[in-house]
């Protein structure tokens, strides 16, 4: 069983009944559906609220292994409340990229407690980020660190950071020191999501997988694909990486398992 955890909805209409039938093709079950982003991410497809609220809760309607994912931002009018209103309606998680603010920004840590207190996880992106701007310097995984004391908060770190996956396989070590000694401390995920290209991909896993830390409950697989267009070739080309690198490392059934779906469950909060 496969679980995407990185899908983007990039418009509507589109069958999503149909995109399940092609993932089911590779052995993907579902995923998390990330609506699309605000208005002050300033991306090619940015819109307002109730808009992408509206879309991606309906794109997800009916259809149990899509889960809905709002993308917000730390700038929006009342972005707090935004965020109350959208796990009211259904909204199972949160989807944040900081090409224009910094995670330890007050108003940032604001908006990330609030949905902590929610109880709901959050995507985080980071590493290098490909957008034409100046902004890869608000996504180092050091600056992560400001995140260590917000109770109850569980998050993933997209595409592992690359370039920079061992200052966050470091950062996952001092998250990982913190929860051993405080209850309810934050939670941090590692997104296997690519970013990093493939000759560095045998390099990330082999480090995730053998640096000697209690991580195996802690990584998500996804494919940053595109939504209702989804591309199962680029899915079942990163599939095949893994499961070689997978094999090469003599990763054991039950980790596979973990990685593919069980992890994804216990971070969005699902039972089995």
């Amino acid at each position: 069983m496969i679980f995407d955890v990185h899908q983007h909805l990039t418009c509507v209409p589109g069958s999503p009944a149909q995109v399940k039938n092609t993932m089911a093709s590779v052995g993907i079950e579902g995923g998390a559906v990330f609506s699309r982003p605000p208005l002050e991410n300033k991306m090619d497809t940015s819109c307002g609220f109730e808009e992408r609220l509206s879309q991606v809760l309906d794109w997800c309607k009916g259809i149990e292994a899509f889960h809905p994912v709002l993308f917000i931002h730390p700038d929006e009018p009342d972005a707090c409340k935004k965020a109350e209103e959208a796990a009211a309606k259904g909204i199972m998680a949160f989807k944040m990229i900081a090409n224009s603010y910094y995670v330890s920004d007050e108003k940032a840590l604001r908006l990330i407690e609030t949905i902590a207190a929610l109880g709901k996880p959050i995507f985080f992106h980071s590493g290098i980020l490909y957008n034409g701007a100046d902004s890869s310097k608000y996504n180092r995984p050091v600056f992560w660190e400001a995140l260590i004391g917000i109770r109850g908060l569980r998050f993933s770190m997209a595409h592992c950071s690359w370039p920079w996956h061992d200052e966050c396989i470091a950062l996952y070590g001092k998250f990982l020191n913190h929860m051993m000694s405080v209850p309810d401390a934050p939670a941090m995920f590692f997104d296997l999501t690519p970013g990093t290209p493939v000759i560095y991909r045998r390099d990330l896993i082999y480090k995730l997988l053998h640096v000697g830390y209690d991580v195996e409950n802690n990584i998500i697989w996804g494919t940053d694909n595109t939504l209702p267009e989804y591309n199962v070739e680029y899915a079942k080309h990163w599939l095949d990486i893994d499961n070689q690198l997978f094999d090469e490392f003599d990763i054991s059934q039950e980790v596979q398992e973990r990685i593919f779906h069980k992890n994804y469950f216990s971070f969005m909060g699902f039972s089995e």
